[in-house]
């Protein structure tokens, strides 16, 4: 749980350095939904294995589905 918070943190963090300017509130809703819609892969810590390979999808209609193998 903790691994998976810590790669939610880095994700939005990574996203609010991308940022260009000041935007109005509605634009700016906009302009991080279409920047964070997308699937992301990676291998997260595991103590009993080597890694659990995570795969998180961020739709546009503010959802997501996280897999892990």
């Amino acid at each position: 749980m903790i691994a998976r918070s810590s790669f939610l943190l880095a994700l939005v963090m990574l996203a609010a350095c991308a940022q260009t300017g000041p935007l109005t509130g509605g634009q700016e809703n906009a302009d991080l939904a279409r920047r964070l819609t997308g699937t992301w892969t990676g291998d997260l810590p595991c103590a009993d294995c080597e890694a659990v390979r995570t795969e998180l999808s961020l739709r546009p209609d503010h959802t997501f589905e996280e897999r892990t193998e």
